[in-house]
């Protein structure tokens, strides 16, 4: 057998590997998919179309938290703004609220082995989301979450396109001026995405917090706080 047909027949078996990995990847992935039906909320929503009005308003949330924050992103970088951004949560972790941070293991991938130790020892709980693992290797490195949630409080909520690095705030010369939508809720919506994150991180962390009633608004103080705030801003 010549040095061409042994090159040839191990390629055509990585090849056929890759196809079976990520053909039965997927479909035992759907399988596990199931349709959930969510009810209509009442929600004040402020739109986001910039970058940097962005971060200075989740930040200053971030910075008012009293209880607990919760936080997936798909992205989060080694640079300015993203040590800005864990040096919060370091800092409200020290304070005793609570601060959950899920990151993409793919997308947030700049985040060193340091910089998540620190953050543990600062009473941060962390977790990376989607850790490519087998049997499905191939597969669980395509299956990514590019969810960008935040919940503080259960109170406040954003959810939108925006993840954490300098290019979102206009500071790489590339890709500025950048352009993406978040929304910031206000209301019942927020449940919804505390909901979200919650099954995301028992996804990853196998701790379920969903039955845990702290981390969100009864129906009726959903509704007196929407109504309330609507008054406020109208009348």
């Amino acid at each position: 057998m010549t040095v061409w047909n042994i090159i040839m027949a191990v390629l055509l078996v990585i090849f056929l590997w890759l196809y079976i990995d990520f053909t039965w990847g997927r479909k035992s992935h759907m399988k596990k998919l199931e349709r959930t039906a969510l009810p209509i909320r009442q929600s004040d929503m402020e739109l986001f179309a910039d970058g940097p009005a962005l971060f200075d308003d989740l930040f200053s949330e971030l910075r008012r938290a009293q209880k607990h924050i919760h936080i997936l992103f798909y992205i989060v970088k080694d640079d300015k703004i993203s040590k800005e951004f864990l040096t919060i949560l370091k800092g409200k972790a020290k304070e005793g609220v609570e601060v959950r941070l899920l990151l993409d293991w793919a997308g947030s991938f700049p985040v060193k082995r340091k910089t998540v130790k620190d953050l543990k020892s600062s009473g941060i709980k962390f977790s990376f989301a989607h850790v490519p693992k087998l049997p499905f290797l191939f597969y669980s490195f395509q299956a990514r979450n590019h969810r960008k949630i935040t919940v503080i409080d259960g109170k406040i909520g954003y959810s939108g396109g925006f993840n954490i690095g300098k290019e979102y705030i206009n500071l790489d010369k590339k890709l500025s001026p950048w352009r993406d939508y978040h929304l910031k809720f206000r209301g019942g919506g927020v449940e919804d995405l505390q909901r979200e994150f919650l099954i995301d991180w028992y996804k990853a962390t196998k701790t379920d917090l969903l039955a845990n009633r702290v981390y969100f608004l009864s129906s009726l103080q959903e509704i007196t706080a929407i109504s309330s705030h609507l008054i406020k801003e109208h009348f």
